[in-house]
């Protein structure tokens, strides 16, 4: 059975004297104050940390030390968070217990999210081309919780912590017209939606986003993302950010000094998933 996660004060803070009977035990903590942390975090079996492929499941459990960010909700702030204190993974496996201390003033009913390996603004680009790299440099997760009570002595939670990445991983092999592997030094994969009327397409793939904006999308950078394996490979890994998923794909390889390319009208991706996408490319002329 699971305890109740308990927020315990290590610095006293002062109750507002607010106009209530001198016999309430119902006061909330309203005035800046440090808590030691415990709460039980859960990630699935798709996400990306610590990456391991088993044919065509990722396994990614929590490792010891994981570092996770937490932000209160906080409309007045510049992009609607404000980061209140770190928690780290006593433990590894698919549940573990967060530990640290938050810094803040807090109420019940307070939003604090949880974010797992970022607290600044953080990028999809950069990649080269395998598992290791997304694990420790594009694996990014939250989790949602509100505060329950806010007491003397002690806040506590909603609930548990269930994580949710922010990205999908497409495993591509890269084939030429008559199937045969082909070797590419660079990936370039771009993503689009086409409007109806006018025909134009809008780049979609994204960059890099501010985390502590993602839930208005602010801070957005769009366009092409180029992934450089370390040695020329037809397979390439590549973390997508989900708020990308569902328009077209263009992707563009550089093979024994010509361009290839590939077009996939509609690309539809699931958060959380790993998908295989093999392709014939076409060489351009």
């Amino acid at each position: 059975m699971r305890k109740t996660n308990i927020l315990f004060p290590v610095a006293v803070a002062a109750l507002s004297f607010l106009l209530l009977p001198a016999c309430s035990t119902k006061e909330e903590i309203v005035e800046e104050a440090t808590y030691t942390v415990e709460i039980t975090a859960v990630k699935g079996s798709t996400e990306t940390r610590a990456l391991g492929l088993n044919g065509n499941v990722l396994s990614a459990p929590w490792n010891a030390g994981d570092k996770v960010f937490v932000f209160k909700k906080n409309p007045s702030v510049a992009g609607g968070f404000e980061q209140v204190g770190n928690l780290f993974a006593t433990s590894g496996g698919y549940s573990t217990t967060l530990t640290g201390q938050l810094k803040g003033t807090f109420e019940r009913g307070d939003e604090l999210r949880f974010s797992y390996l970022h607290d600044l603004p953080f990028s999809f680009t950069g990649q080269n081309g395998t598992l290791d790299y997304i694990a420790s440099n594009c694996d990014y997760a939250v989790a949602y919780q509100e505060l329950k009570e806010v007491r003397k002595g002690a806040i506590s939670f909603a609930g548990d912590l269930s994580f949710d990445s922010l990205q999908y991983i497409v495993k591509f092999t890269l084939n030429d017209s008559d199937g045969n592997p082909l070797i590419v030094n660079k990936l370039s994969i771009r993503s689009f939606f086409k409007d109806k009327n006018t025909g134009e397409e809008f780049d979609c793939l994204v960059q890099s986003f501010d985390p502590k904006a993602i839930t208005n999308y602010g801070g957005i950078q769009v366009g092409s993302i180029e992934v450089t394996p370390s040695s020329p490979s037809n397979v390439i890994f590549a973390a997508l950010a989900n708020i990308s998923s569902g328009g077209g794909l263009l992707l563009e390889a550089n093979a024994n000094g010509s361009v290839y390319t590939y077009t996939i009208d509609s690309f539809a991706c699931l958060p959380d998933n790993y998908y295989l996408c093999d392709v014939k490319m076409t060489k351009q002329e």
